[in-house]
C-alpha cells in the first residue's frame, strides 16, 4: 500500500488522450456517468464546439438536476439527457444515490432507477466515442452495447478500477466482443481510483 508507487505512471488528459486517438467535428459522443457534466464539457472543448451529437447517461435523480441545469442555458439540441443508468437490460434496479459522482447500483438500494441497454436507446447517431465511469456497472453496459461496438467501432475509454476483477474482466469482454481493437491501460491519481481502459 505504497501510494508513492503512483507518482511515476499517473498520466494527464484522462478520457482525451491525444497520443491514442483523435477527435474530429463529426463526433458522436455517448457519456456513461455522467454525473454534473464536466467530462461532456471537456469533449466540447476538445473538439472545439464542432461534433455530431452527445449522448449522456446519469441514473442519480440529485446529479441529474445538475447535468440538466448545466446545459440549460446552452439549449443545444445535438445533446441528449437520460436520467438513466446504461446496463444490459431495460428496466427498473436498487440504486443507493450520494448525489456524487460515487452513486453506485446496489440490491441494498433505497431508491429505484432506470436502466437501459444501449442498443435500445441510441439509434439514430452512430456512437465514435464512448466513455464509461459507472461505478463497478461497466461490464453490464458494455454487454448492453455489444451491437454498436461490433457495428460502429467506436472508441472506448471504460473505467476498470471499480471492482478488482475489473482490471482483467473488462480488457478480456472488450476483446471477446471485437478482437480488432487494440487495448491502452492508463491512471490518473496518486491513489486507487481512475485506471482506464482504452480501445481503439
Amino acid at each position: 500500500m505504497d501510494f508513492n508507487y503512483f507518482n511515476n505512471i499517473i498520466s494527464q488528459k484522462q478520457y482525451f488522450p491525444k497520443d491514442l486517438f483523435a477527435l474530429n467535428n463529426n463526433e458522436c459522443f455517448v457519456d456513461g456517468g455522467a454525473y454534473d457534466g464536466a467530462t461532456i464539457l471537456d469533449f466540447i472543448n476538445e473538439v472545439n464546439n464542432k461534433y455530431k451529437f452527445i449522448y449522456a447517461f446519469e441514473p442519480d435523480h440529485m446529479n441529474f438536476t445538475k447535468l440538466s441545469n448545466e446545459f440549460l442555458y446552452m439549449n443545444d439540441t445535438k445533446v441528449k439527457l437520460y436520467n438513466a443508468g446504461l446496463y444490459s437490460k431495460t428496466g427498473s434496479i436498487s440504486f443507493c444515490s450520494n448525489g456524487n459522482s460515487s452513486s453506485f447500483i446496489s440490491e441494498k438500494g433505497e431508491f429505484n432507477i432506470q436502466v437501459v441497454r444501449g442498443d435500445d436507446v441510441i439509434k439514430k447517431y452512430k456512437p465514435t466515442y464512448i466513455k464509461l465511469d459507472i461505478e463497478g456497472s461497466e461490464q453490464e453496459a458494455i454487454c448492453g452495447m455489444k451491437n454498436i461496438i461490433i457495428e460502429n467501432h467506436p472508441k472506448l475509454a471504460i473505467s476498470i478500477y471499480h471492482k478488482q476483477n475489473d482490471l482483467w474482466d473488462i480488457p478480456l469482454l472488450i476483446h471477446n466482443i471485437e478482437n480488432s481493437y487494440k487495448l491502452y491501460i492508463r491512471h490518473y491519481l496518486n491513489c486507487l481510483n481512475e485506471t482506464v481502459c482504452y480501445a481503439v
